[in-house]
C-alpha cells in the first residue's frame, strides 16, 4: 500500500538516538545492580553467564566501532 516504511519517513535526530543509547544503558546497569542486590549470594553459574554476556557485549562494541575505520584506513 505504502511506498516507503514509517522507519524511514521518521528518522531520529542525532540528538534523540545517542539519548535513548545513552539511557538504555543505564538502565540496563541499573537493572543489573538492582539483580545483583536482590540476590546476596549469586551461583557461580550466573556470575560467569553475566560476566561472558558482559565481556561479550564490550567485544562487540569495541569492534563495531574500531573495525570500519581500521577498513577504512587500510582501503
Amino acid at each position: 500500500m505504502f511506498s516507503t516504511s514509517l522507519l524511514s519517513t521518521v528518522a531520529p535526530s542525532p540528538f534523540a538516538l545517542a539519548f535513548g543509547v545513552t539511557l538504555l544503558a543505564g538502565l540496563t546497569t541499573l537493572i543489573g545492580g538492582a539483580l545483583v542486590v536482590a540476590q546476596r549470594q549469586l551461583s557461580r553459574k550466573l556470575v560467569a553467564s553475566m560476566l561472558g554476556f558482559s565481556a561479550g557485549a564490550i567485544l562487540l562494541l569495541s569492534f563495531m566501532e574500531i573495525l570500519p575505520k581500521a577498513t577504512t584506513q587500510i582501503a
